[in-house]
């Protein structure tokens, strides 16, 4: 058996249409940002949790 050889673009020839492309800039000032981590592992019981860094000031 022998299948036909693909047809297509290899990228669309408009571009994509990415109506959200999930990239935020980050804050102009942060320091009005908070970071809440929940204390309890969502992946698995035996996933651990990194140990939170501190900001330099």
């Amino acid at each position: 058996m022998k299948l036909d050889e693909p047809k297509g673009y290899e990228l669309p020839p408009q571009g994509f249409d990415v109506k959200d492309a999930g990239y935020q800039a980050p804050a102009e000032d942060g320091s009005g940002v908070q970071v809440i981590v929940s204390p309890l592992p969502t992946v698995s019981s035996s996933w651990k949790r990194l140990k939170l860094g501190k900001v330099p000031t």
